[in-house]
This record gives structure tokens, sequence and C-alpha cells, in this order.
């Protein structure tokens, strides 16, 4: 797969190796979780766990499971995210993964956009010639 270039081109994030190491942690162990203990899990509510990186500090680490259905066949959509321990941290997760399991025990994952609304250089103007030239 090609890596992707530009805008959506991953940018560098003060505690992100982490929080992707934590990501993958939670994902890693989900996979050998049976579809039906997902399925039961998809009644509950959020789990949030504290957890420490491997430079010690200290994020949130919150799992989803939530039942859908497509064109009849249930199916469950499950969200991990990381994020800091700030008031607003939630709003931007520093990590984050969305899996579709189905009945058969296939588990794929889909591409998110986490964080990437906010990146500075949507912002900057082009460089090159003035308007007064």
């Amino acid at each position: 797969m090609a890596e992707r270039q530009g805008f959506w081109s991953e940018r560098p994030r003060k505690g992100g190796d982490d929080a992707q190491l934590l990501v993958a942690e939670r994902v890693h162990d989900l996979r050998h979780v049976g579809y039906e203990e997902l399925r039961r899990r998809a009644d509950t509510e959020t789990e949030v766990e504290d957890v420490s990186g491997l430079e010690g500090k200290r994020y949130k680490r919150r799992t989803s499971v939530k039942r859908m259905s497509r064109e009849g066949a249930e199916e469950l959509r499950v969200h991990v995210s990381v994020v800091g321990l700030g008031r607003l941290a939630r709003l931007n997760p520093l990590a984050e993964q969305v899996l579709l399991a189905t009945p058969d025990g296939e588990m794929v994952g889909e591409y998110t956009l986490a964080s990437e609304g906010n990146d500075p250089r949507r912002y900057q103007m082009p460089r090159g010639r003035s308007r007064g030239s």
C-alpha cells in the first residue's frame, strides 16, 4: 500500500507513538475474543481504562462495541481510541481504530481520519507570488 502524502500524511504528535501501541495492543486482544463475547459487550457501556505508555505517561483507552445491521446481516462496530488526560482530550484522540466484526469470525479494519481536521498545515497559505505583483 502506498504511503499517504500531503494533507492526510501522518504528523508527529506528542504521545502518538505510545497511543498507537496501546490501540494495537487492545485490537490484538479483541481479535482473540469470540464473536459471541463481542456481541455481549455490545449491550454494555463504553469500557474506559487508565493505561500507561512505554514512557510512563498516563492515557485513557476507550473501547466500545455497537451492533449494526447491513442488508439484514448483523455486524459489530468496534471502536478503540486512546486520549490524553485533558478535559477536552476526548474530542481529539491521539490514536483510534475502527473494526467491523461479522458472525463468521472476520474482523476487518476501517480507515479513520482521527485528529486530522485540526492539522495546522490545512490553514497554511501557498507560497509563491504575492498578490501585488
